[in-house]
């Protein structure tokens, strides 16, 4: 039997049966649960009370501390789903709780997933306030489905891990869904945060969220953070992207170990003093990327434009980078650092102005910084007016390449990718990338590229004029009608 969800204390509920089948009723106010303002006076500081007592009973009268406040659980909530209640103005002269607001759903230590469902039907949770270990709307999840679930204006700071919808899975699927808001932590994602195996599909982080990555081990992603195994497609991310660390920030995909990534898309800047910062992927490992590209500005201390490295076999074919890339360091590729191991980038380019802070740059390649002799870009462009770079491979240790330099008027013709063997059409009536190739299914071909005939956005010609791509999930592209494709 389907269980309906009505208001916030009903879905923070579902920690009582992991196992269940839940439905979104209506739009849920989650502010309530952070910013409580009466209080209950058959409560007292201190005492313990259990969970279902403080969800049923009590409402957001308190402002509930999520430890038992000892030394023995200080760094940790207990796992007897016992919490502490303190009156409201206990925190006024007290330094309040580090954990604080709505509990994600299933358990990762001691591990109990969350196995059931949850069908959004298309409604909002607005104002999540997740402050935690592990902060956001599920901890673990594992054959589980979530769908359909939109989020607006989410609190989530995670110490250290903090995504929108799910921290872990192991296995499931999560499609429709959407974040807006503010995510914060030391590994951050806007949907997941790390995925073992299952799918996610058309999933999108907004223009409206803000995400942050603060200090601490591990990548960050604008959609996943880690994706080790499982598939993730027609996704997108619009939220810019900062942080204050050492460690890698991408606008999609902090680390891809043998997943499979196709016809999802960055559009936003990603900008950090001192991160590495890569448009779309931090390491691609055996795994693929395909049909996906990356539009913005990258900007670090040290940046490429869409990834930092593809090997062990990994493959990223198909993708496109068009903006400008920011480094303080050399090293610079600009669509990808390092091709090694077996990697393979194939029919990719780039058009990018690439801007090197370094005083003495010597290592900046127009498409990549370094190739091994294992390593192969087939097939292949950058576009050379645009960037500052000399050569396109600024480090070639000899593996295979066949890259080649392109004015920007070069870069706008079809002849330029029909002559490399890619399968390119021309399309007379919508330019979504200034003239240069984009990907079909931004508008719902069969071929995998198409150009314009000419630069210059809308092309008269017959039929009504477009309206722009809405979602751009995969396979649909926003129902818009090329009349003539040749």
């Amino acid at each position: 039997m389907t269980i309906k969800i009505h208001d916030i204390f009903q879905l923070q509920n579902m920690q009582n049966d992991l196992a269940g089948d839940y439905e979104l009723a209506n739009d849920i106010d989650a502010s309530g649960l952070a910013n409580p303002t009466t209080d209950r006076g058959d409560w007292q500081d201190g005492v313990v009370y259990h969970v279902n007592d403080y969800i049923l009973n009590y409402g957001t009268r308190y402002w509930l501390c999520t430890e038992e406040h000892t030394s023995s659980s200080a760094n940790r909530p207990p796992q007897t789903g016992f919490m502490v209640a303190h009156h409201w103005d206990y925190w006024s002269t007290h330094e309040p709780p580090e954990y604080v607001g709505f509990r994600p759903i299933g358990i990762s230590g001691p591990y109990n997933p969350f196995t059931g469902s949850l069908d959004g039907k298309g409604f909002k949770i607005i104002g999540l306030m997740s402050h935690r270990i592990d902060a956001g709307l599920f901890d673990d999840i594992a054959n589980a489905t979530i769908k359909d679930v939109h989020l607006e204006n989410v609190d989530i700071d995670g110490a250290p891990n903090a995504a929108g919808i799910v921290v872990y899975m192991a296995n499931g699927a999560i499609s429709g869904c959407s974040v807006s808001g503010s995510i914060i932590g030391q590994r951050c994602a806007g949907i997941l945060h790390y995925m073992e195996a299952g799918t996610m599909t058309d999933c999108h982080v907004l223009e409206s969220t803000s995400m942050f990555k603060r200090e601490g081990h591990g990548a960050s992603g604008g959609a996943i953070g880690y994706l080790q195994r499982g598939t993730v497609s027609g996704c997108s991310v619009k939220a810019p992207i900062t942080g204050e660390c050492s460690r890698t920030i991408a606008g999609f995909v902090g680390y891809n170990q043998s997943g499979h990534i196709h016809e999802c898309y960055v559009e936003t800047d990603i900008v950090s003093p001192t991160n590495s910062v890569f448009g779309f992927a931090g390491y691609c490992e055996d795994g693929t990327i395909q049909g996906c590209y990356y539009r913005g500005k990258v900007c670090g201390y040290w940046a490429c434009g869409f990834a930092q490295a593809v090997g062990d076999g990994g493959l990223i074919e198909d993708c496109y980078v068009a903006g400008t890339v920011e480094s303080d360091i050399d090293w610079i590729g600009g669509f990808i650092s390092d091709v090694y191991d077996g990697g393979v980038v194939r029919r990719c380019y780039v058009a990018a102005e690439i801007i090197c802070n370094d005083p003495s740059p010597d290592d900046v390649g127009g498409f990549a910084a370094y190739l091994t002799t294992d390593g192969a870009i087939e097939d292949c462009f950058w576009d050379t007016t645009l960037s500052s770079a000399a050569v396109g491979i600024a480090w070639d240790g000899g593996g295979s390449s066949n890259l080649e330099g392109k004015t920007t008027a070069e870069m706008q013709q079809l002849s330029t990718f029909k002559n490399a063997g890619w399968d390119i059409g021309h399309t007379y009536h919508y330019n979504p990338n200034d003239g240069y190739p984009f990907l079909s299914w931004q508008v719902g071909s069969s071929s995998i590229w198409l150009i314009p005939r000419r630069g210059g956005g809308w092309i008269p010609g017959p039929g009504p004029k477009p309206a722009p791509p809405v979602g751009l999930t995969a396979g649909k592209g926003g129902d818009i009608n090329i009349a003539r494709i040749l």
